[in-house]
């Protein structure tokens, strides 16, 4: 079995900055990629693509970003737009491809605050109507209006989810759970203010991008595209902003987490988006 069947072994490094040495070349190659990264994005503000991405594998703790990883392609990504300071090798995975390193990288608060300030003053944010200089102030902004979000997600899904999206918002000052919930929110505001034209499309896809980068997948075969969530109420909510911008998909249990699916038509949609506007594929 191999790790994406649940079964690795972890080898913990003592001496961590001795392995940060050894995997040094990889590292340079994440730095070289990242700044090709950064001159291809082709939505201007990187906020839309941050969110998708603490929505899924960046982890927001005690005013700190934090993420974990064994591919290198989401080191890369992720660094063009957050500017890891901090990269550390504590360890490698044994699967049957072979031995991958785990990176940990992290950062400050003060790069998503920086990034939401800027979005408010001239970008994304600013076309939604949002101020906000700072995560806190953002968080704040989706609890004063989240009836607003509930209910464009209930005109999405029906009234049966209106109950378990309304207790979502008494959860949303831990930052555990806001971070899973902004980005999905922001596109249902989006959806009711801008519609769903070109301009908005381009920013659902650099924020699904993040999402499906850090928590999902594109399956060619299956001809699916999956989002995975360990709670119901927000995988009802990117149930509902995936409907808001025409991709209809369905939340399934899967063990202990649920999946949102778009297969057939609406996976090829979802996926084209994603292709589109998403980071550029690196060759190599």
């Amino acid at each position: 079995m191999d790790e994406r069947e649940g079964i690795v072994y972890f080898l913990e490094f003592e001496d961590v900055e001795r392995w940060r040495d050894f995997f040094k070349p990889e590292l340079e190659m994440a730095a070289k990629a990242a700044e090709e990264v950064k001159e291809r994005l082709l939505v201007e503000d990187r906020l839309p693509y941050m969110l998708g991405w603490v929505a899924s594998n960046v982890a927001i703790s005690e005013g700190h970003l934090e993420m974990s990883t064994s591919h290198l392609w989401q080191l890369a990504e992720t660094h063009a737009l957050f500017d890891w300071p901090y990269i550390a090798v504590p360890g490698v995975k044994l699967t049957l491809e072979g031995p991958k390193p785990l990176f940990r990288a992290g950062t400050t608060l003060v790069e998503l605050d920086e990034a939401i300030r800027r979005s408010a003053e001239s970008g994304w944010l600013k076309m939604l109507g949002i101020r906000a200089e700072s995560w806190k102030e953002l968080k704040q902004w989706v609890v004063e209006n989240w009836d607003v979000v509930v209910d464009a997600a209930v005109g999405q899904l029906g009234e049966g989810v209106r109950s378990e999206l309304e207790a979502l918002g008494d959860r949303l000052n831990d930052d555990k759970v806001a971070r899973k919930v902004v980005a999905p929110a922001l596109l249902l505001i989006q959806a009711e203010k801008l519609g769903v034209n070109e301009e908005s499309l381009k920013y659902f896809g650099a924020v699904i991008s993040g999402a499906i980068g850090g928590g999902g997948h594109v399956s060619a075969a299956r001809k699916e595209v999956v989002l995975a969530s360990g709670k119901r109420a927000v995988a009802l909510l990117w149930a509902a902003a995936l409907a808001a911008h025409g991709v209809e998909a369905e939340v399934r249990r899967v063990g202990s987490v649920f999946h949102v699916v778009a297969s057939g038509g609406d996976a090829a949609r979802l996926a084209a988006i994603y292709f589109l506007f998403g980071p550029p594929l690196l060759e190599g």
